[in-house]
């Protein structure tokens, strides 16, 4: 793709889309809006802007064997050559997070249709690549004083010798076993289901991975 080609595609894919200082909440949900909720449309454009992923990282192995092929026959000019690498494959990685934030947006999105498509899987298979979704176990903060004079207080001497080490430190592996989180974030004591004040769960969406296909596997 010539330089021009290809700065018409980028103006294009990113014609009203967040800038590059925008941060990825920012690019969640400008597809849908991009296509008015049209999932038709949008599956379109999203085929498009993997394809470009993949171009992107194919461009990106390309300039830096170019420019390390240069490295190794220019010593003179090695910092140059090396700061020139890093100047051009970061524009591209940087274009690649760009791109990956707006198709993990998308997935959030069109997420009834796309599980449609996949069924109970958890990987859409698309021309160019895949997006695929993890659960993500929910994240614990401990108030680790609270917790421990939570676990003194137990009558089962047996618990507290699992629970905390040498009853100065939480052991906190220990102590996920015995909790129930809650859908609202509130946590449990597994035991006796008594809401504890000392710990809440921050629920986490999936996890979303983008993925692009090189060319040659698309052909078999």
């Amino acid at each position: 793709m010539t330089e021009q080609a290809e700065k018409e595609v980028q103006d294009e894919l990113f014609e009203d889309a967040p800038g590059e200082e925008a941060s990825p909440e920012e690019f969640f949900g400008y597809i849908a809006r991009k296509t008015d909720g049209d999932f038709t449309a949008a599956r379109r454009l999203i085929d498009r802007y993997m394809h470009r992923l993949q171009a992107i990282e194919s461009e990106i192995d390309m300039l830096a064997e170019s420019v390390d092929a240069q490295i190794a026959t220019h010593e003179a000019e090695v910092e140059a050559l090396r700061d020139l690498r890093k100047t051009l494959v970061g524009q591209h990685e940087n274009e690649r997070t760009r791109i990956t934030w707006l198709l993990q947006g998308a997935w959030f999105d069109f997420h009834d249709d796309i599980k449609d498509i996949i069924g109970g899987g958890q990987t859409w298979k698309l021309t160019n690549g895949s997006i695929s979704a993890r659960k993500q176990e929910p994240k614990l903060a401990i108030d680790e004083a609270g917790a421990i004079a939570f676990i003194e207080k137990m009558p089962n001497i047996e618990a507290q010798g699992r629970l905390l080490d040498y009853k100065t430190s939480l052991n906190r592996g220990e102590m996920k076993k015995c909790l129930h989180i809650l859908p609202s974030g509130a946590v449990a004591w597994s035991g006796t289901g008594e809401v504890l004040g000392f710990v809440v769960a921050e629920i986490r969406d999936e996890k979303i991975t983008v993925t692009t296909r090189p060319p040659a596997a698309q052909e078999e």
